[in-house]
């Protein structure tokens, strides 16, 4: 069974793109701020760690990629002598989504080194131009976590109860957020836990996936912050548990 993943984003050095604009939006939070390609129906994105990193998963997030638009994942060292494929040739998006934007994601098996991940995907001729609002890699850690947690909507509109009986509505978008309680704790996980929580508080956006033993689907992948947090709660050594919430960021 898959446990729950956390991720926090490696920050990029470069990001280098075969055509298009907005390649600068790649290395930045928003996913509305989105890379459009050109012409070009294959194309590739390349970031750079900045050093010699291992990395175990890459996301594309929030794109407009047709049912058959493909994609791979490669992992390249920094002298660039050795390449390493982590994930595809494959179907680019994530099954489930019901909205107009799509993931990509890639959970390798084992964490493989490199400075370089580069990303290379063709779209479907007839298709949009591909846009992509999001491009994160880096090293998940995974939790088990109780089966209680679960998804909450949001919708950020108004809704003013009328005098006459009816109703006045204001707009605003509908999203989701995530309570989960990671469980069965060691001592070091914990710490893990905590220093994830430290670096990033309520104010950066993480990566998380819920577990479970199906493949992973749209909904089941969350990109967000943390809301306020509450103490963790221990038993013994091998037993800590702390429940958290993150609010999706769409």
């Amino acid at each position: 069974m898959r446990g729950l993943t956390i991720l926090c984003p490696l920050p990029f050095a470069s990001v280098t793109v075969s055509d298009g604009t907005g390649a600068a939006y790649l290395s930045t939070p928003d996913p509305k701020e989105v890379w459009r390609a050109g012409a070009l129906r294959a194309g590739s994105i390349e970031v750079d760690l900045g050093a010699t990193i291992p990395i175990d998963t890459a996301m594309l997030g929030f794109t407009n990629a047709a049912a058959t638009a493909t994609w791979a994942v490669t992992v390249i060292s920094a002298d660039r002598q050795t390449n390493t494929v982590i994930h595809g040739p494959a179907t680019m998006r994530v099954p489930g989504a019901a909205g107009a934007r799509f993931h990509a994601l890639a959970l390798a098996q084992q964490p493989v080194e490199g400075r370089f991940v580069r990303f290379t995907f063709t779209q479907a001729q007839g298709a949009p131009a591909l846009e992509i609002g999001l491009a994160l890699v880096g090293l998940r850690a995974e939790h088990a976590y109780e089966w209680r947690s679960g998804r909450r909507p949001i919708d950020l509109g108004e809704r003013v109860d009328l005098a006459g009986g009816g109703f006045g509505f204001g707009s605003g978008a509908i999203k989701g957020s995530y309570r989960f309680t990671a469980a069965d704790l060691s001592d070091a996980e914990v710490e893990d836990l905590w220093n994830t929580i430290m670096e990033v508080g309520v104010r950066r956006p993480v990566l998380l996936v819920e577990g479970g033993d199906n493949a992973v689907s749209h909904n089941r992948i969350h990109y967000g912050v943390f809301e306020r947090f509450e103490p963790y709660e221990r038993a013994d050594a091998a037993d800590t548990r702390w429940a958290l919430t993150l609010q999706d960021w769409i």
